[in-house]
């Protein structure tokens, strides 16, 4: 918005008053009301797109630290409603809430804010910047290549009739953000409609157009892990070494994050162990160890049987007991 424009409309306007009153007893209070409304509208719009811009801003680093596996340290809640987030990377990124979220129920994200979010291409695993709505067009600069979140953030403002527009260069080149336009005064909006804090894993923040943005949490390695237990409730880690003879199974318990993941397991040679996942909605399955055959020859009499758990996010937990012929 060309602020300029209304400063010196202001500043004109003033200063006709100051000398259209000085000389006579004319009533200019309508016409200072009228400023002091305009004044404020001019102040609720620069705190719009200052927070707009804050936001996109955040968002671009917290999808970055997400695209390249920083997890993260600490959350802290600011006196506004919103949070702190502290990443193992050092970088820190300040989030609001959806507006009057409150008790874990999602807020609404204003009225004022360009349609613009982040989704992750699946083509290539890595965030960009789109349009809201789930199969939203993708933000492209001046080119037509599509904005990958760790190349920028797109630049915001708002033009003189209230439409928002968007920059890639610096403001070299100026985009219309399709549908978007503030219909208010400013000075309230959001492009998230919630943070979700309760997980002891992960935070996950909720954009508006349902993306969602999922950032582990640095001290949650021990829970993520494959626990492999002796009883179906998952109580008891299996800590010995299990040793069988030739060609016995033992039957043992296997429960795993309620997250997306890919499961496999590692056995010596000569040995197999046959996973069945949970059933749906639970979130322990079981494992069958066997023993080798007498006949196996090449076998390995004892040695390490390994779960290995990959997150979505791509991070990688190993689970080992030790297995042993007796």
């Amino acid at each position: 918005m060309n602020m300029k424009r209304y400063i010196y409309f202001l500043t004109a306007l003033l200063a006709a008053s100051a000398s259209f009153s000085s000389c006579s007893k004319y009533d200019d209070s309508e016409l200072y009301n009228s400023l002091t409304e305009l004044d404020n509208r001019l102040e609720g719009i620069e705190i719009l797109v200052e927070s707009m811009q804050s936001d996109i801003d955040a968002l671009r680093l917290i999808a970055q630290n997400i695209q390249t596996s920083v997890t993260l340290d600490s959350v802290e809640s600011l006196e506004d409603g919103g949070y702190r987030f502290y990443f193992s990377n050092g970088t820190v990124a300040d989030v609001t809430d959806g507006i009057d979220a409150a008790d874990g129920i999602p807020g609404t994200s204003g009225k004022n804010e360009p349609g613009i979010t982040i989704r992750k291409d699946e083509k290539d695993g890595k965030y960009y910047w789109c349009y809201e709505g789930e199969n939203g067009a993708w933000l492209t600069d001046a080119a037509g290549n599509n904005i990958n979140v760790e190349h920028t953030a797109p630049q915001l403002r708002l033009t003189d009739d209230g439409n928002w527009e968007y920059s890639v260069d610096g403001g070299a080149n100026w985009l219309p953000v399709k549908g978007g336009s503030s219909t208010g005064i400013g000075g309230q909006g959001s492009f998230i409609t919630y943070v979700d804090t309760d997980d002891p894993n992960y935070v996950t923040i909720t954009l508006r157009g349902g993306t969602e943005l999922v950032i582990p949490r640095t001290d949650a390695d021990l829970n993520l892990k494959a626990k492999l237990t002796s009883d179906a409730n998952g109580q008891t880690e299996i800590t010995s070494t299990i040793r069988l003879r030739n060609g016995q199974t033992q039957t043992i318990y296997v429960t795993v994050p309620d997250r997306e993941h890919k499961l496999t397991f590692i056995a010596p040679d000569g040995w197999t162990a046959t996973y069945t996942p949970a059933a749906q909605d639970a979130v322990t399955g079981t494992l069958v160890i066997k023993a080798p055959a007498e006949a196996d020859t090449y076998a390995e009499e004892s040695g390490i049987l390994s779960a290995v758990l990959v997150l979505e996010d791509g991070r990688t937990f190993v689970t080992s007991i030790n297995v042993e012929l007796i």
